[in-house]
């Protein structure tokens, strides 16, 4: 009975993984994207691809093809509707289509994207994400939007998780992190380990005091794993000046909002549940 089980979950991943390296052989046609009040278009679609890419997803429609067929069709690109759309991605021998919106509002960005079917005719999925400024919708807004349109559900084989895991803000307090009589503080360093293997590195500015973080990164989570998270000044560890952040069993940092750092300092957390991510192991850096 145990070796069929073993057999199904087998057959299962391996139908999974079947299934994702399809869908990366998919030629996707990336249209450009209206944009309201933003004027760095070119570089939001130029990072696109570059995060399309790093998925593996690398059989793209060349926006010089997507020129010429619109002119053969005697369309601009402004004035294309989901019909156009469709009959563009034919066109193009395109199996998927992107599209969406940027808006910029009182410095508030947003973007919203759609994945589309080009053989059905209708929308895959739909994803969207609000920054905080233009730096944000650039640097996460694109990297988040790029992972989430490529998502696919999956059973939670060994219970793990995707997360968006937040760096929001950190208070660094001199009783903890002092600095030496004859020059100024060194950086503040924040390195995220699972099972002892480093995930994700910040540098913080060598700056004493609160401050707004708001550093981000899309994180697997497995209960099993073991997560740490080491806070040291860079130059100063033989002093002591290194903090470690455990959690409980079955739990990671981010679990808890407000963790302190030394006596007086501390480092404020955020994370959101990405349900329709599908999993990738977290990269060594």
């Amino acid at each position: 009975m145990l070796k069929i089980v073993y057999y199904l979950k087998i057959i299962g991943l391996f139908f999974f993984v079947s299934n994702i390296i399809a869908f990366q052989n998919d030629r996707i046609m990336i249209y450009p994207f209206k944009v309201y009040n933003v004027a760095s278009e070119q570089r939001i679609m130029s990072r696109l691809k570059n995060e399309l890419n790093n998925l593996g997803f690398k059989n793209l429609v060349s926006q010089n093809r997507i020129e010429y067929f619109l002119n053969q069709m005697e369309i601009d690109s402004e004035n294309c509707n989901d019909s156009c759309l469709y009959t563009l991605g034919q066109l193009a021998d395109a199996d998927k289509i992107i599209s969406g919106h940027i808006f910029s509002d009182s410095n508030n960005y947003s973007i919203k994207s759609s994945l589309h079917s080009v053989s059905t005719q209708s929308i895959v999925t739909d994803i969207s994400y609000k920054a905080s400024d233009e730096v944000d919708l650039n640097q996460f807004g694109i990297y988040y939007i790029a992972r989430g349109l490529t998502g696919q559900n999956l059973s939670e084989e060994k219970g793990g998780k995707m997360h968006t895991v937040s760096i929001k803000s950190l208070f660094v307090d001199e009783s903890d992190f002092f600095k030496l009589s004859n020059g100024d503080p060194y950086p503040i360093i924040f390195v995220l380990t699972e099972n002892s293997i480093p995930i994700w590195k910040v540098s913080f500015s060598n700056l004493r005091g609160y401050r707004t973080v708001n550093e981000k990164k899309i994180l697997s989570f497995l209960p099993k794993h073991d997560y740490k998270i080491k806070i040291y000044d860079a130059k100063l560890k033989q002093l002591n000046m290194e903090y470690t952040i455990e959690a409980e069993p079955n739990e990671w940092p981010f679990a808890t909002n407000k963790n302190k750092i030394g006596e007086k300092s501390y480092i404020l957390f955020n994370q959101k549940f990405e349900k329709d991510f599908y999993f990738m192991p977290n990269k060594k850096i």
